[in-house]
């Protein structure tokens, strides 16, 4: 029996992080990754997962995801 791979790939969005910025954007990034995998090894399915990770972004004050 084969089991399946979870492949999740997250970016941080459109546009420039500022430098003194970056630390919180890639931890940011992280924590959407983690929420959306923890979706995913729970059974969940892509699209609750894809909602999840724009969910926890979007709200974070580094998010680029809502431009571009």
């Amino acid at each position: 029996m084969n089991k399946a791979v979870l492949l999740l790939v997250v970016h941080g969005g459109a546009g420039t992080v500022p430098r003194e910025r970056s630390e919180q954007s890639v931890s940011g990034v992280r924590s959407a990754a983690r929420a959306g995998y923890a979706i995913l090894r729970g059974g969940g399915s892509s699209m609750d997962a894809v909602e999840s990770l724009t969910g926890n972004s979007c709200s974070l004050p580094t998010s680029l995801l809502v431009k571009g």
